[in-house]
């Protein structure tokens, strides 16, 4: 059984592939028929590419010794657009984000990425591709702001000019402080350890970025003022988004998608709305009942 996506490439390929097999379209047409060959190949090709999911689980299963992590799960995770897995501790939320990351294999299934199983890709490449925060942030305790944020870029040997120009648009999109660059992650408050944390984490312009509870560690205050600022990021940064929370609030308020988890199966996905006013069974409807979220709706 295939996605909607996958129907929409494959159908918009016959259909390229009809009209440019026409020669008599491109009799009447005048001027170089080879030109005009060429550039509705390079449309075709540019329009699948569209369409392609950044990662798909291909009924993947996740065991550590005898504990099913993930048990047959099928997830999409669509390209340029903020997919949310939701869930209590324990459902396999974390796992699928490592299995995104290549840090862990499937026992059965395919994990992939841009369309490519993630065993026959490079891990080093892999991960250089994709930003990843954790709860905590994971800054070098002995690294400055700074250091941290630039530490990859630097070990890559990238020119100073271009992570100087990095940095500074870095800044302006996280909102965070430019003195602030030089202090060291005991010196600086919870989100502003986070806002560069997002900063590393978006550093080597990753195709996509993986959030494991990034605000979870945070007051109220500031896990509401953080909210906004990553809702704006992701819409201005335009990358592909995963981000993993227990918070149906805040998976409400920044994904497009939400898929919900329980025991390592894919309970629903959908639309907060959707899964609101239709929830798959009793643990869906148990689960929004516990976040009091009749005001939000």
């Amino acid at each position: 059984m295939h996605d909607g996506n996958y129907l929409i490439k494959c159908g918009f390929e016959f259909l390229v592939v009809s009209f440019l097999t026409h020669s008599h379209f491109f009799a009447t047409v005048p001027g170089n028929k080879n030109a005009l060959h060429q550039a509705f190949q390079i449309a075709s090709i540019r329009v699948v590419l569209s369409v392609t999911p950044m990662f798909e689980l291909e009924n993947v299963t996740v065991r550590f010794g005898q504990t099913v992590a993930l048990h047959n799960v099928s997830l999409t995770f669509p390209s340029k657009a903020t997919t949310v897995l939701l869930g209590t501790s324990g459902s396999g939320k974390s796992t699928a984000l490592r299995l995104l990351l290549g840090l862990i294999d499937p026992v059965a299934g395919i994990v992939r990425y841009t369309g490519r199983n993630t065993l026959e890709i490079d891990r080093i490449k892999l991960r250089r591709e994709i930003g990843f925060m954790t709860q905590d942030g994971g800054l070098f305790p002995h690294l400055t702001l700074a250091q941290n944020i630039c530490l990859v870029s630097q070990y890559l040997r990238w020119p100073e000019q271009k992570i100087r120009d990095r940095l500074e648009y870095l800044l302006s999109l996280t909102r965070l402080e430019e003195r602030l660059l030089a202090s060291y992650p005991h010196q600086v408050s919870g989100g502003q350890r986070q806002r560069a944390a997002l900063m590393r984490a978006l550093m080597l312009d990753p195709t996509a970025i993986l959030l494991d509870e990034p605000l979870g560690a945070l007051d109220p205050i500031t896990r509401f003022e953080l909210q906004n600022d990553l809702k704006e990021v992701f819409e201005k940064a335009n990358k592909t988004v995963v981000l993993v929370t227990h918070d149906l609030r805040e998976a409400a308020f920044l994904g497009n998608t939400i898929h919900i988890l329980h025991e390592g199966c894919l309970i629903q996905s959908g639309r907060y709305r959707e899964m609101l006013e239709s929830p798959a069974n009793e643990f869906v409807s148990r689960f929004f009942a516990a976040q009091r979220l009749e005001a939000f709706s």
